[in-house]
């Protein structure tokens, strides 16, 4: 039996429709939705057990599976880029400076590498966790939703697998707050997904 089979469910389709998942595009548990202006759409909330989450999928009219397929088929939790000929430390610099410019402040600081050095013993390469926060967006996103606390900070990663090859990624807000049923939450998101966009590209 192939271990990645997923067991469906049978939510209720109108006769031509069916359900994707925007992940992978399978069928899945349903447990809520919602339906977007456009009524033609609605968006569900399900346990994916293929990408192990809970995600976005849409009962779609079957004309248009290919469409959302394709939309979605880059679709990430992250935003990232990649620096050559630089050093680890430069990187950590450039990144935390790209952050202030766009008003967000390093709450905290982890550094795996040594963390795992002590706890496990264990080699590891240099890889740092920013958690970010801009104060404005943050105290809007607690007030649209006080449990968003869970959510925060905005992390960002910088890492070295290879001598002078970094990647810095940051995680994607709109991407990762999709279950959160609520719409002035989702703006807000959109907001920190733009400012971290730019923090990224100009790294």
């Amino acid at each position: 039996m192939d271990r990645h089979k997923v067991k469906e469910s049978k939510p209720r389709t109108s006769a031509g429709s069916t359900i994707l998942c925007v992940l992978c595009r399978t069928s899945l548990f349903d447990f809520g939705s919602r339906r977007f202006l456009n009524k033609k759409i609605e968006v569900k909330f399900i346990w994916c057990n293929l990408c192990y989450r809970t995600s976005r999928v849409a009962i779609l009219p079957l004309y248009l599976i290919i469409k959302v397929t394709l939309n979605n088929k880059n679709m990430s939790y992250y935003i990232s880029t990649t620096l050559k000929n630089t050093s680890f430390e430069e990187a950590l610099e450039k990144t935390t400076a790209a952050l202030k410019e766009e008003g967000f402040g390093v709450l905290t600081e982890i550094d795996i590498k040594a963390t795992l050095k002590k706890k496990l013993d264990a080699d590891f390469y240099n890889y740092t966790i920013l958690g970010a926060c801009n104060p404005q967006l943050a105290h809007q996103a607690l007030q649209a939703e006080n449990k968003i606390g869970t959510m925060l900070p905005c992390n960002v990663i910088v890492q070295e697998r290879e001598p002078g090859i970094v990647e810095i990624s940051a995680v994607d807000p709109a991407a990762s707050m999709m279950a959160v049923e609520n719409n002035a939450l989702a703006d807000i998101a959109k907001d920190v997904q733009k400012k971290l966009t730019k923090v990224i590209k100009s790294i």
